[in-house]
């Protein structure tokens, strides 16, 4: 099953940020819970230090720009600002109100 925007977008800030060490993850695991049949489940919760994310948490500027939030904030995580309008204009030439497609968001990740 292809995955979401949502899902594509998460995953590369995480993968991203993660990459940072100052943006090292923690988690922890609880125990596996199994029913009667013996299907087992785990439950695990991993996050971000907080003082990254205040540091580089960013509000989307428009309906579809969360792919540019995700990115800003990926940059930040690595020392550079750059505008979300940026982003969105080296994508499309202008600040159109788009979802970014999968190759897109690679294309404005994958940039000096």
């Amino acid at each position: 099953m292809p995955l979401s925007r949502r899902e594509t977008l998460l995953g590369l800030a995480a993968a991203a940020a993660t990459a940072t060490p100052a943006a090292l993850a923690d988690g922890f695991c609880g125990p596996p819970q199994c029913n009667l049949v013996g299907y087992c489940m785990q439950t695990c919760s991993v996050g971000l230090p907080t003082n990254l994310v205040n540091f580089v948490a960013a509000r989307q500027a428009k309906s579809q720009w969360c792919w540019a939030a995700c990115i800003q904030m990926v940059f930040a995580a690595h020392g550079y600002r750059m505008s979300q309008e940026t982003f969105v204009k080296m994508t499309f030439g202008s600040e159109a109100n788009m979802p970014g497609q999968p190759g897109q968001i690679l294309s404005a990740l994958n940039r000096v």
